[in-house]
């Protein structure tokens, strides 16, 4: 059964991101206990995130980029990017991906 989630990020307005709440909720703790508990969003299907620290929060690209990594456990990062891209892991408690981020910035300061 598919998920919607409306995502306000720096689009506007919110746009809405589809995925499996299955790949999403065997991909990170996070999703499990909201799309297969008993929560409003396991019954509605959609996961409205709001709150970001950076303000506006991550655009439309990163997100799917994460969403993409639930799928794929592949992730383009970049030094555009990779601020949004961790807040994301960190958020949804993607270790890999927040690990991968962390490593990256520790190459690009390394080379700086």
């Amino acid at each position: 059964r598919g998920m919607g989630g409306a995502f306000p990020g720096s689009d506007s307005p919110p746009r809405e991101f589809r995925a499996h709440r299955s790949v999403l909720a065997a991909a990170t703790e996070y999703f499990t206990p909201l799309l297969l508990g008993d929560f409003a969003e396991s019954r509605s299907g959609r996961v409205e995130l709001r709150k970001w620290s950076s303000g506006a929060g991550p655009d439309a690209e990163t997100i799917e980029a994460v969403i993409s990594f639930m799928y794929t456990g592949r992730v383009r990062v970049s030094p555009g990017n990779v601020h949004e891209v961790l807040e994301l892991a960190d958020r949804f408690l993607l270790i890999r991906l927040k690990e991968f981020c962390g490593e990256f910035l520790k190459k690009k300061l390394s080379l700086s």
